[in-house]
């Protein structure tokens, strides 16, 4: 059974796109659009509807989902056949890149352990040997057993 690991807990943020991107917009407008990008990214970068995106800016009015649907516009792109259906072109870019880099850096980790653990089907990692071995009877000399039966605390 493989299991597959596609949600990444943090999001690159390039900075010089960003701000580039963004200088225009008001401060409300960008913790508009950077709710948006987080719960985009935290869902795995799956389309969101437009009443989706009213609550998660927690749009009270009329005035804050005019807002919202100007960021909409802007920064996203209809995703699919509905018009009410969101998506962010760059995050699902990003989120495909990081998702096929770590396929391959477990498919290249697979790889290396079956290539250690079954060369002619034996272990080729070492079986430790403790010493002294704790197994076998300790053979002391003739001078510290006269040592040994002289004392008389042990």
């Amino acid at each position: 059974m493989e299991r597959e690991v596609n949600k990444f807990h943090a999001l690159q943020l390039f900075t010089d796109t960003f701000s580039a991107e963004t200088v225009h917009l008001t401060n409300e407008a960008v913790g508009i659009y950077i709710r948006l990008l987080c719960f985009a990214w935290t869902k795995n970068t799956k389309p969101f509807t437009t009443e989706s995106a009213y609550r998660i800016c927690q749009c009270r009015s009329d005035e804050c989902e005019k807002k919202v649907d100007d960021i909409l516009k802007e920064f996203f792109q209809i995703g699919g056949l509905e018009k009410d259906i969101w998506t962010h072109k760059r995050l699902v870019e990003e989120h495909q890149y990081l998702t096929d880099k770590y396929k391959k850096r477990s498919m290249a980790g697979k790889k290396g352990a079956m290539i250690r653990h079954s060369a002619n089907g034996k272990s080729l990692t070492p079986i430790p040997n403790p010493n002294p071995n704790p197994n076998n009877k300790y053979i002391y000399s003739d001078s510290f057993e006269q040592l040994w039966s002289l004392l008389k605390i042990k």
